[in-house]
């Protein structure tokens, strides 16, 4: 037997994962592309998080907070652990990430 739920799930990080998530820590596993999207150009990692490979297509605030303590070559971000929180911009979740200490 296949179990079909993890066709109903999508590849990136999104609120839903990380409210639903009992560690709500992700893992940087790479070092990431630039991707054009209709808000511009997006850096998107590779990540894990709960034994789950996912795609984190992260926001000026998360890099921002991952910039202050890795720097800014994202292949120092190798293996880190990554905090996530949900929290709500203009009636719309956003999950935030902080380098876990």
């Amino acid at each position: 037997m296949v179990n079909a739920t993890q066709a109903t799930e999508s590849s990136f990080i999104t609120a839903d994962l990380v409210k639903n998530s009992p560690t709500k820590t992700l893992t940087i596993l790479g070092e990431g592309e630039y991707r054009k999207t209709d808000y511009g150009d997006k850096l998107v990692l590779p990540v894990e998080i709960d034994k789950k490979k996912k795609e984190w297509s992260i926001n000026k605030d998360s890099a921002m907070n991952i910039l202050d303590v890795y720097g800014e070559d994202t292949k120092t971000w190798l293996g880190k652990n990554i905090e996530l929180k949900v929290i709500r911009v203009l009636g719309k979740d956003s999950v935030i990430g902080t380098p876990k200490k």
